[in-house]
């Protein structure tokens, strides 16, 4: 068998064409499907970024180590309370 010119005969083009076909069906099957596959997407994302803050130690107890670099809550300027002094 000889493959034509312009058919991507390597394992990415392969990989590329199931993808897309799997894509296809999804969105075949209506909204609900593609909003359950986006809604777990975004799941496996949230948990990954999760698992990665916990494993490098990023904490929120930063900014309580090192009170000197933040102002207090009542020193704290806002933009839109300059026009009303």
């Amino acid at each position: 068998m000889t493959d034509s010119p312009g058919r991507d005969s390597s394992r990415l083009g392969d990989l590329r064409h199931r993808a897309r076909y799997r894509f296809d069906n999804l969105l075949a099957r209506g909204t609900w499907a593609a909003l359950l596959w986006l809604g777990m997407v975004t799941l496996a994302v949230v948990l990954l970024s999760a698992v990665l803050l916990v494993a490098f130690g990023v904490r929120r107890e930063e900014r309580l180590a090192h009170p000197e670099k933040y102002p207090p809550k009542e020193k704290r300027t806002r933009i839109w309370d300059e026009e009303d002094e």
